[in-house]
């Protein structure tokens, strides 16, 4: 005679458990995959970066050596270096002039700070200015102008 497994001896799940979690893996993919995809803002956050890099790199330039140095913060083009005689800075991984493009549908708010001998902010008329600097409309530095410190929110 063949007996039956009573249910308190059973293995596996039930239906309604399979079911459950298929319906919360759908959920999760429905909300997570489409934030996995988007790479518009690990763009917006890596170009945010190399724009900080630039100036920080750009103050300590003009304290070691001891001339001027502009950053150029084009809404189009993007981030030039540059000494303020005109002459080329080079980029200190990649060499060449430092000028990094904007990634596509970046948009930079426009500005031109220069760092002088003592590390301090310069607008273009040479007396200290304070800058706030915005990627994609985002604020990822202040630069303090009596002081030339950067800060990031």
């Amino acid at each position: 005679m063949e007996t039956w497994r009573s249910a308190t001896n059973a293995r596996g799940f039930s239906l309604v458990e399979l079911i459950t979690i298929l319906v919360l893996v759908g959920i999760l993919a429905v909300v997570v995959v489409p934030r996995l995809t988007d790479m518009g803002v690990f763009k917006e956050k890596g170009y945010a970066g190399e724009v900080a890099a630039a100036f920080r790199h750009a103050r300590q330039l003009a304290v070691a050596g001891g001339a001027p140095v502009r950053v150029t913060l084009a809404t189009a083009s993007g981030i030039e270096v540059r000494f303020d005689s005109g002459a080329a800075v080079a980029h200190p991984v990649r060499g060449g002039s430092y000028a990094v493009p904007n990634p596509d549908g970046i948009s930079l708010s426009g500005a031109v700070v220069v760092f002088d001998a003592l590390g301090r902010a310069l607008d273009t008329g040479g007396a200290p200015a304070d800058r706030e600097i915005r990627v994609a409309g985002r604020k990822v530095l202040d630069v303090i102008g009596e002081t030339g410190c950067l800060v990031t929110p």
